[in-house]
């Protein structure tokens, strides 16, 4: 993962384009960091924080497929912490409400 991060940073400097660069090396830094984690919990809630960069990034520079890409990114990350994350939590309260009774 330093590797990656120390390339994001080479390429960020070679690319350097004013403070609008460090939105796509944010958003790249903070994937890498995401999916770099073992635990698929911390992976669906770090994913979130790099697609409002790229988005921003991405409205700035005019690209609309990037912005729409982004935009599904967001929310297939939103829709896999509820199935996963807060959807199951429900089921197991529910399981253990049904015991209890």
């Amino acid at each position: 993962m330093a590797l990656f991060l120390a390339i994001a940073s080479v390429f960020t400097l070679i690319t350097w384009q004013g403070l609008l660069s460090l939105l796509p090396m944010g958003g790249a830094m903070l994937g890498a960091i995401a999916f770099r984690q073992k635990d698929p919990k911390m992976i669906r809630r770090l994913s979130l924080a790099a697609p409002p960069l790229w988005f921003i990034y991405n409205a700035i520079s005019g690209s609309f497929p990037g912005m729409f890409v982004e935009v599904a990114m967001l929310v297939s990350s939103l829709v896999g912490q509820y199935r996963f994350d807060f959807k199951r939590k429900r089921r197991v309260k529910r399981k253990m409400v049904r015991r209890n009774a």
